[in-house]
């Protein structure tokens, strides 16, 4: 493994992960170039806020973070998945995990890529929710996580039953 900046990971990645802050994004995105047609680029942002210490999802009148980066990235294949994993649970890869991962986007090969690419990360379970109409309903699901997490000290995930 080697470590090359930004951009050339961009250039060389056939699947590209945003994972920042949903304020940095339109920075980010506008840093990197060759997000053409070829990429799968992966919007894990969620705007939230936070009231009183309270996580509070945040209305876009794109309807969702991932709606906006496909905007921002018009020759993009964007999907929407992985917004309620906890980040501090997927740098511990060795820790068993029970949830499912919450994919959306228009493009199904792009999504199929995805679904492949959660599917082999142990315990995760990619769960097609429709197109990116659906994003915004999945991202506003992690202020309620971020909610529980904190009420109960624990580190809550999603699994959805009956499929």
């Amino acid at each position: 493994m080697i470590g090359v900046s930004n951009q050339e990971a961009v250039t060389r990645a056939p699947i590209v992960i945003i994972a920042v802050p949903y304020e940095a994004i339109a920075d980010q995105l506008s840093q990197l170039d060759g997000l053409g047609k070829d990429k799968v680029l992966v919007s894990t942002a969620v705007p939230v806020e936070f009231r009183a210490g309270l996580a509070s999802a945040v209305s876009l009148s794109a309807g969702s973070a991932t709606a906006e980066v496909a905007f921002l990235c018009p020759d993009a294949r964007v999907v929407g998945a992985l917004h309620t994993v906890s980040a501090s649970r997927l740098l511990r890869l060795a820790e068993a995990m029970n949830e499912d991962v919450l994919i959306s986007g228009d493009d199904l090969e792009a999504k199929a890529l995805v679904n492949a690419l959660v599917g082999r990360i142990p315990g995760l379970r990619p769960v097609d929710v429709g197109g990116l109409e659906s994003a915004g309903l999945c991202e506003t699901i992690t202020p309620l996580l971020l909610r529980l997490n904190r009420l109960h000290r624990a580190h809550t995930g999603v699994r959805i039953t009956g499929l």
